[in-house]
């Protein structure tokens, strides 16, 4: 039980989900009752997923991350680490946003990790945890228009909405908990932090870099885009969302686990000289180094 012995689980694999749901569940009621799990989420956290059994699978790997990043090599909280995410006040936000990936289900995500006992869970370990519930994504909106940026008006008007409420609760002095939702969340969600904090260190933790434009992508799906939004290059209607400039530093902005990409995005990424730790890095190196290497880039001369 708990953090110590957590199993990590991928897409792949053989073993049944009936199985992986067993075990999901024996590890969300742990999180609850394990007093060392003290943070399972950063800023933000995504949950992309088709169905109830991938979102339940994305504790698992929020887990796993939690335990590189706030423990140390026993297994027990590195209080140092622990120091440094001083915040114990925590506001979450639901963005049920699912027009930048066309994916139905995505926008069950935020609902579905509450029922999962996210409050409960925060505040047995000692959080204090507002809920302000689902950032509204009206229907009148859903107009496709351009195939090169799907739904971009739309986007545009949510990564708004979603922006000007973290805003607020960044200057309360509380931390934003934002759950998507599809990936076109974080234009909003970090535009909202950067709106009140400059500087800000992103870790990006995702099998694709999400650093497609209009020019690039594919399938003119916007959750393919907005990391290079936030480094300042794409449409700009989404670029200017809170403000003109660029929400990141590409030195600020670490991704960890990428394993899919296409050319155009690994050659924008490595212009601009943003760190990237693929799979086989994590592979050679260990998830453990990994991370520590990553939190060290993100928290340098950072907010």
């Amino acid at each position: 039980r708990g953090v110590k012995n957590l199993p990590f689980f991928t897409s792949g694999g053989s073993r049944s989900w009936k199985k992986r749901i067993a075990l999901i569940d024996l590890d969300v009621n742990s999180l609850v009752e394990d007093k060392s799990c003290v943070k399972v989420y950063g800023i933000f956290a995504f949950v992309e997923a088709k169905n109830k059994y991938d979102i339940t699978r994305q504790w698992l790997h929020a887990q796993v991350f939690h335990r590189y990043l706030l423990h140390d090599s026993t297994g027990y909280v590195n209080q140092g680490n622990l120091d440094k995410m001083s915040l114990k006040n925590i506001t979450i936000i639901g963005a049920p946003i699912d027009l930048g990936s066309e994916q139905l289900g995505v926008e069950m995500g935020p609902d579905a990790v509450r029922a999962a006992g996210l409050v409960r869970a925060l505040t047995s370990l000692g959080f204090d945890v507002a809920d302000d519930e689902n950032i509204s994504v009206p229907n009148g909106e859903r107009t496709m228009g351009d195939p090169r940026a799907k739904y971009l008006e739309a986007i545009m008007n949510f990564s708004r909405r979603l922006a000007r409420h973290i805003n607020k609760v960044v200057t309360t002095e509380r931390l934003p908990l934002t759950i998507g939702g599809d990936h076109s969340a974080a234009i909003g969600s970090i535009a909202g932090v950067t709106s009140v904090k400059q500087d800000v260190g992103l870790l990006w933790i995702d099998a694709h870099p999400d650093a497609n434009t209009p020019e690039t992508t594919t399938t003119g799906n916007i959750h393919g885009m907005p990391l290079a939004v936030l480094l300042g290059h794409g449409e700009s209607a989404l670029t200017h969302v809170a403000s003109s400039k660029p929400k990141l530093k590409p030195e600020h902005a670490v991704l960890i686990g990428v394993r899919s990409y296409e050319p155009d995005e690994a050659a924008l990424l490595k212009k601009l000289g943003v760190t990237i730790f693929y799979m086989d890095d994590i592979k050679k190196l260990g998830m453990q180094k990994v991370i520590e290497s990553a939190v060290e880039m993100v928290t340098k001369n950072t907010a």
